[in-house]
């Protein structure tokens, strides 16, 4: 079969070609307008919402193009470069003109990845994360990265696109000669932890940004203790967001524990606690931390004078851990599996006003179940052979347990 060569016309005037553009322009903007939805059921939305995407990345490889011609314009212009021709043309952001700059030198350097996102196979997003790992490399590494252009075009098309960036990422520090050693350790550098209370919501807000593989630690961690919550949870749990921020926090307290038990400083009165960094904490969180902890307690009547200071240690002693552990190997609750190391020791009578802390009243539980008992108002009582009843909150009765070291007993 004879191959048939194109060869391209010759460019047309610039006014005339302009026009065209614009009216193809418009064109497709009324063509969108003319999409209905309402009538759409749901098996109707998918194909939708697919082509619609096809459109988008289009729309992404048409900005690519005009970027690539606004680089070409500026050529031998000192001083000036696409980013900046784009950004005096029109409605466009300095962001958005460094984007699609960056994103034009990229598709004409690995031209597979040009074709894919003309096709509207692969989004913008899919060229930006080649970008960012391209661009944390050397002239002569971007040389050897640029040889993989078809395998990249080829996993964009395949891969969401956070899946595809982290190949990306992988495939770039491969290409740098330290193994992206470097690259690491700068962002080891960079890692900050920032904490603060917004005073609009009057919530703890905390930022963490780590390296790497500081982050892929964290996150499994978390993960993973968000999944034994799920597993031992005697209620329901949703997954998300609130429940890895559960799990972050238990595995701070348990590891506060690990360390020894808490050193807290309490000013108490009726309406709650502060700790000596002026957060406030209402009463059931004051008896939980002092549950199992080290506690200098000041009370104040109304007038705020100190009135007592009480009691200075109300922590089970090592001697009572170690009775506790020659009959548990894990949290006291019923069906709950989390190792003895992740608890604090309970006390079935409250310490304050007159529990003791003797072995025959302490009991260990996991944060978990430590916050059910305190926050949750889930109640517990243990008989003299250490049988554990477990009440809900509206009295009745969930369950039963016994140390596991008894079992068959």
């Amino acid at each position: 079969m004879p191959t048939t060569t194109t060869h391209p016309s010759a460019p047309s005037a610039p006014g005339t070609g302009r026009a065209e553009a614009l009216r193809l322009l418009e064109r497709a903007a009324a063509l969108l307008d003319e999409v209905e939805v309402d009538g759409l059921d749901e098996p109707a939305l998918a194909p939708v919402t697919s082509r619609l995407r096809v459109v988008e990345r289009k729309a992404s490889a048409l900005g690519v193009r005009i970027a690539g011609r606004a680089r070409d314009l500026s050529t031998g212009q000192p001083g000036v470069d696409a980013g900046s021709t784009l950004l005096n043309q029109g409605e466009v952001s300095g962001t958005q003109a460094r984007r699609e700059a960056a994103r034009a030198e990229v598709v004409e350097e690995l031209p597979p990845l040009g074709d894919a996102l003309r096709e509207g196979e692969i989004s913008g997003e899919h060229v930006d994360a080649v970008v960012r790992a391209r661009g944390r490399l050397e002239p002569d590494e971007q040389v050897v990265f640029d040889t993989l252009g078809g395998d990249l075009a080829d996993a964009a098309r395949r891969l969401p696109v956070d899946t595809f960036a982290r190949r990306v990422r992988d495939l770039a520090q491969r290409t740098r000669r330290d193994g992206g050693l470097a690259d690491l350790e700068a962002q080891r550098a960079r890692s900050v932890v920032k904490s603060w209370i917004d005073p609009a919501t009057d919530m703890g807000i905390i930022r963490i940004e780590l390296d790497r593989e500081s982050f892929a630690v964290a996150t499994k961690a978390i993960d993973d203790e968000a999944a034994a919550i799920a597993r031992t949870s005697a209620e329901p749990v949703s997954m998300g967001p609130g429940l890895r921020a559960r799990a972050l926090v238990q595995l701070l307290d348990r590891q506060q524990g690990a360390a020894g038990r808490a050193s807290i400083v309490l000013v108490v009165d009726q309406e709650g606690g502060e700790t000596d960094d002026g957060t406030l904490l209402p009463p059931a969180v004051v008896d939980r931390w002092a549950c199992d902890a080290i506690v200098r307690r000041v009370v104040r009547d109304p007038r705020g004078v100190a009135i007592d200071v009480g009691r200075e240690a109300r922590t089970a002693t090592p001697g009572q851990w170690a009775g506790l552990r020659a009959m548990y190997t894990s949290c006291g609750w019923a069906g709950c599996e989390r190792p003895i190391s992740w608890c604090q020791a309970h006390h079935i009578r409250e310490w304050d006003p007159d529990g003791l802390t003797n072995l025959n009243n302490l009991i260990p539980l996991c944060s978990e179940h430590h916050h059910k008992v305190h926050e949750g108002r889930w109640s517990i009582t243990l008989d003299a052979d250490r049988t554990l009843h477990i009440f809900k909150p509206d009295g009745t009765r969930w369950g039963t347990a016994r140390p596991d070291r008894w079992r068959g007993r």
